[in-house]
């Protein structure tokens, strides 16, 4: 394996370094963005009016997560996942390389 595949860095510090360089907040951002701008964000409100009409006025949020939280995931659009991935692998690479 050549040196371009091998981390210089431990996980542990990236993962400091993606959270104090304020780059996780604007992957997030992007993604929240990206999500409340696609389908996926009608589809989960759907689903979530569903299992209320279901489960009646007696269940708490907890509940209503657990009920939607596979189905939002799987749902996640391609190119949301992608943009993520391309974003975070440009950090990855960039921290390690430094």
């Amino acid at each position: 394996m050549d040196d371009d595949h091998i981390m210089r860095k431990k996980p542990e510090a990236i993962e400091l370094e993606f959270q104090d360089s304020g780059e996780s907040s604007l992957v997030k951002s992007t993604l929240l963005s990206s999500l409340q701008n696609s389908e996926w964000e009608h589809a989960v409100r759907r689903e979530v009016k569903k299992f209320l009409e279901k489960a009646g006025d007696d269940v708490n949020a907890k509940e209503v997560f657990d009920a939607v939280k596979d189905m939002a995931r799987r749902e996640i659009p391609q190119d949301a996942k992608k943009k993520l991935y391309d974003q975070v692998l440009e950090f990855v690479t960039t921290v390690n390389n430094r």
